[in-house]
């Protein structure tokens, strides 16, 4: 697990180093699938419902987005 592999541009990493990374990048596309997901099925933007994105809050800023306008 130690022993320096090839990986991504020309670098030498531990081979833990690399399954870490694409472990973390497939729960971050996950989740990035997971809220697409949610939006299609209209299980996210509820009418009042709160948000919260990093660690930003929409408290008070009760925006619809364009494409769930009223039409």
């Amino acid at each position: 697990m130690e022993e320096l592999r090839p990986a991504h541009r020309r670098e030498k990493l531990p081979l833990y180093d690399i399954v870490v990374t694409i472990a973390n990048q497939l729960v971050y596309h996950a989740g990035e699938i997971n809220q697409m997901l949610s939006i299609y099925r209209g299980e996210a933007w509820e009418e009042g419902e709160e948000v919260e994105e990093n660690n930003v809050s929409t408290e008070g800023h009760r925006v619809v987005p364009p494409w769930r306008a009223e039409k």
